[in-house]
């Protein structure tokens, strides 16, 4: 049977802004596609890409579903298979899959190198991607991350052997059957940075989350590589179905970095742990050592990954996605490492009441590491319709680890407590999956500019209409 998406021409996507599908927009372009989509107008960080690659994004209506498109993909967002458009296209027999579907589909087509794992996987994956176009071995792509300087786009389709691909455990569509995204993925080789039990809201207890993973290392074939973290029950017990498979299992351990590894760009003992999952996979597939050192020394890091936005020689802010409490750890002790003399301003927002009620007290003892913290109501998801648990009720848990803690319920507040209390030398982290990077945009741009703000700031307009929406 051939492959439909060899076979379709004319391919429109629903929700085409997100990180995922505006990723396969770029790959299906590639591919010689038309590719059109719809989603909401607001600006996301996808649509300079997409607007580059001359990709037409229209709204919701029904009306674009004409019978000369040849597929319909749609993401789990905006009511996944229940979209309007996707439903229109049943009716009028237009094949259609989802984007998890999408993705399997097209990992079929090359030797696929998947990265999974619940921290690590953006980062790890770019540094892939970045080591084998280095290295001219041509590789394909797909990173769930919005913008990477090292990589001009973060979905790519070259005529090289590699499909590397950042592999999600979250639901491919929640109207469905409940299953992960990477169970649709045809794997060749695969790496797993950790497996530490997120998503509560998914998956209800720790055994279910791992039993996803186990499921998805049993997917690849004899012989693949299958490199690991080396330490936890979790990923021990992956180990042991992999050797029931005859995979060629490689540990790693954080205390046992890539031979010589530098990384001039980024910081943290955990990207260089990065490094070190993605150096073990290139050298399994023979990149020389010189080639991977070189490429990772020059890596920039990531798009919201201990991303450096605004510096000068009084302040500075960092941006962060870290959203579960092991990655607001290892992004603290990071910075405070790095920058010992400064003090630490961190404003947090947690993303979804479930995954804030489940893990309150492991929130609060990573938090607490901060030398201040503010914290932002937190960002509902949208599969949360109502829930028991509060915004005053995450805050309670948080003070009793940390009872100087301040609450701002919106950005204005968390610009005047800056504003006040900043002093020489102060690093800035917002952290969190939700807007902690639109406020913090907000913050440092009026910060900025305060000097200057009565004068006729042309700036200033534009940032009033910013606080007033947020």
């Amino acid at each position: 049977m051939k492959n439909i998406i060899i076979q379709a021409k004319n391919i429109f996507i629903v929700g085409i802004k997100g990180n995922g599908t505006s990723g396969l927009a770029l790959i299906l372009s590639d591919m010689k596609k038309k590719v059109t989509g719809s989603d909401v107008s607001q600006i996301f960080p996808t649509d300079n890409e997409l607007n580059k690659r001359k990709i037409n994004i229209v709204n919701f209506d029904t009306k674009h579903i004409v019978k000369t498109i040849d597929l319909v993909i749609y993401s789990a967002a905006h009511s996944g298979s229940h979209n309007p458009q996707v439903e229109k296209a049943d009716k009028l027999g237009i094949p259609t899959l989802s984007y998890g579907e999408a993705l399997g589909e097209i990992s079929k087509l090359k030797t696929t190198i998947v990265i999974c794992g619940s921290h690590g996987k953006t980062t790890t994956t770019a540094m892939l991607a970045k080591i084998l176009e280095d290295a001219g071995e041509k590789p394909s792509w797909m990173i769930g991350c919005g913008t990477l300087r090292d990589l001009e786009y973060h979905g790519k389709w070259q005529e090289g052997k590699y499909f590397i691909v950042e592999a999600d455990e979250f639901p491919d569509d929640v109207n469905e059957n409940i299953r992960a995204k990477f169970l649709l993925l045809q794997p060749s080789h695969m790496i797993v940075t950790s497996i530490d039990w997120d998503h509560p809201d998914i998956y209800p207890s720790a055994k279910l989350y791992y039993n996803a993973f186990k499921k998805f290392v049993k997917l690849l074939p004899a012989n693949a590589n299958l490199v690991i973290f080396g330490i936890g029950q979790e990923c021990n017990r992956l180990i042991k179905t992999a050797k029931t498979k005859k995979l060629k299992v490689h540990k790693i351990f954080p205390e046992k970095p890539w031979h010589n590894l530098v990384l001039k760009n980024t910081f943290g003992e955990h990207n260089y742990l990065n490094a070190t999952f993605a150096s073990r996979m290139a050298h399994e597939l023979r990149i020389s050592q010189k080639i991977i050192l070189k490429s990772l020394k020059n890596f920039s890091g990531a798009q919201r990954r201990l991303e450096i936005r605004f510096k000068n020689d009084k302040f500075m802010w960092i941006d962060d996605y870290g959203h579960h409490p092991t990655e607001i750890q290892c992004a603290i002790e990071a910075i405070k490492k790095e920058f010992p003399k400064s003090r630490l301003i961190t404003l947090f927002q947690s993303h979804t009441y479930t995954r804030s009620k489940t893990f309150a007290e492991d929130f609060a003892k990573s938090l607490k590491l901060s030398d201040v913290l503010l914290i932002a109501p937190i960002f509902g998801s949208a599969r949360e319709t109502e829930t028991d648990y509060t915004d005053v009720n995450f805050f309670e848990n948080i003070q009793k680890q940390k009872n100087d803690s301040i609450f701002v319920k919106n950005v204005k507040e968390a610009r005047n407590w800056l504003k006040k209390n900043k002093k020489p030398n102060d690093i800035f982290l917002t952290l969190g999956a939700g807007k902690m990077n639109d406020w913090g945009e907000i913050i440092v741009e009026t910060l900025h500019t305060c000097h200057s703000r009565e004068s006729g700031n042309p700036e200033k307009n534009y940032i009033d209409s910013r606080l007033n929406r947020e």
